[in-house]
This record gives C-alpha cells, sequence and structure tokens, in this order.
C-alpha cells in the first residue's frame, strides 16, 4: 500500500484517538474505511470506526473530549455508551467518528489478536486480515461491506488462513458460493476470471 494515499490529517486523528485511548487501558481498533485502505483497497475515508473493549467508559468519553474538542457534549456522550453501547460525533474537519463498544464476539476476536501498522509514520492498530474479513461478513450483506470482504478474500487468498476464517462463525460454503458467481460474471474477463478461480481453489478446497 502506498502510505501517502492517506490524508495526513485523518490519520494524524486515528492515532491521537487510538494513542489516548491505549494510554487509558483502553484495548481499540480501527476497523472499515481506514482498514480497507491499510489491506489495499482504493476507498474514500467516509468514517472513521473504532471499536473499544468499553471497560472505561468514563475514560473514553474524556478521550474524545480531548481529542475532537467535545467537551459541552460529554454527558450526552457517555449516558448514549451506557444505554446504546456506541457513539457517533460529527467532528466536521474530519468524517464522522464512530466509536462501538465491542459486544459481539467478532468483535472481542478483532481486539484480541489486533496487529500494529505503521501509515506515515503512525502506528495505528487494526484486525487481523481474517478476522476483519469475518467482521465485514458479519454486517449481513451489506454494501460496502460485503463487496470489501469478497475482494480482500479474492486478492489475499494466499496468504489467508480458512480455518480462522470458520474459528470465527464464517460460512465457508456460502462464501464459496459467493465467489463462485463472482467468477461465473468475470468469465469474459480471463485474467480477472484467472484470479477467482485461483482464490477459489485455495480457500474452497475440500483439503
Amino acid at each position: 500500500m502506498d502510505n501517502t494515499s492517506f490524508p495526513l490529517r485523518i490519520i494524524d486523528y486515528v492515532w491521537r484517538l487510538q494513542h489516548e485511548l491505549e494510554l487509558i487501558g483502553e484495548n481499540n481498533v480501527v476497523l472499515n474505511d481506514i482498514a480497507s485502505i491499510i489491506y489495499g483497497l482504493p476507498r474514500i475515508i467516509s468514517e472513521i470506526r473504532i471499536v473499544v473493549e468499553g471497560r472505561d467508559l468514563d475514560g473514553i468519553v474524556n478521550v474524545l473530549s480531548y481529542v475532537l474538542s467535545v467537551h459541552s457534549y460529554s454527558d450526552q456522550l457517555l449516558e448514549l455508551l451506557r444505554k446504546k453501547g456506541s457513539v457517533a460525533i460529527n467532528p466536521v474537519t474530519i468524517p464522522i467518528v464512530y466509536i462501538i463498544v465491542a459486544d459481539r464476539d467478532i468483535e472481542h476476536r478483532c481486539l484480541d489478536d489486533k496487529l500494529d501498522v505503521e501509515v506515515r509514520g503512525y502506528r495505528l492498530y487494526v484486525p487481523r486480515l481474517e478476522d476483519y474479513i469475518s467482521y465485514l461478513l458479519s454486517l449481513k450483506a451489506q454494501y460496502p461491506y460485503i463487496v470489501d470482504a469478497l475482494t480482500l478474500a479474492i486478492i489475499h487468498s494466499s496468504i489467508i488462513e480458512p480455518e480462522r476464517l470458520a474459528d470465527n462463525g464464517v460460512s465457508m460454503d456460502r462464501l464459496c458460493d459467493l465467489l463462485a458467481e463472482i467468477e461465473m460474471l468475470t468469465k469474459t474477463f480471463y485474467e480477472l476470471k484467472n484470479v477467482v478461480g485461483e482464490a477459489i481453489r485455495i480457500l474452497c478446497s475440500s483439503g
């Protein structure tokens, strides 16, 4: 990935959020647009989505207030985190920021085995590739998440561990059916069809 493709202002905010959360002992990982770009997909950054462990809700709100300058909304943010487990903040100068308290198994899996990557001199935390694909697939075929999941499965098939996808609850039969549909759609584009076919051979072989 060409790290220069990231707007420096956005990456600075993501790093500051993750760094301040880390300082208060709050495990966290960035998902969606940022993670997709890190794994090689071209994407306009329309949101910053961070999943947190949720051990210190007061601390999380303090971080948001400090980094995003939303002190006047602190009480409302804390109430939303306690009641709904998530908040959305529109800082205006950067894309909307979502903070999600981990609730589902796959979200905890993303947190427990996260990776740290360097982007333009900043260290960010992202899920492992298999966990990220599993997370995207868990979003019930919502666009563009399903497209990202399938694209990542195709372009990274040579390094993906299918067993980990299955352990995360991914239906490999369903995944392979979707890949087979893509292969049919690309039958007149031979090079692309070959790439998809290779992904199917690697991910969907019966052993």
